[in-house]
């Protein structure tokens, strides 16, 4: 992988042909339920519109498995969550990289302003 970090450590950027969308370092978590009904709660380590990763800890999920979770997200001491629905894409080391599905027009530009007002 060539990433590159760029002055804003909070950005990674890759070569085009690897990722869609810029990831962002944003403090963030998962919330979701495991296939055997345990609840789970995760720090993303990046955020994108197309997706994040986090470290999943326990070995309990495996690439292809789809979740239904929450999002959440404390930025200057305003706390929101977003109800999302994501795929298990890679898994490496310690971090799952995840990919959301079906999220809507709405979701998309909240996440889009999220990103863009949280890099300025």
């Amino acid at each position: 992988m060539n990433a590159v970090i760029s002055p804003n450590s909070n950005v990674v950027h890759e070569a085009e042909a690897q990722r869609q969308y810029a990831r962002l370092k944003l403090p963030a978590k998962i919330s979701y339920r495991t296939p055997q009904g345990q609840e789970l709660e995760a720090q993303l380590l990046d955020l994108s519109v197309g997706g994040f990763g986090f470290e999943p800890g326990n070995g309990l999920l495996s690439e292809g498995q789809r979740f239904q979770g929450k999002l959440m997200f404390e930025i200057e001491g305003i706390g929101f969550s977003m109800e999302v629905q994501f795929q298990v894409r890679s898994l490496t080391g310690k971090r799952a990289g995840c990919e959301f599905h079906e999220l809507r027009p709405r979701e998309v530009a909240a996440l889009r302003y999220l990103i863009s007002s949280f890099l300025s």
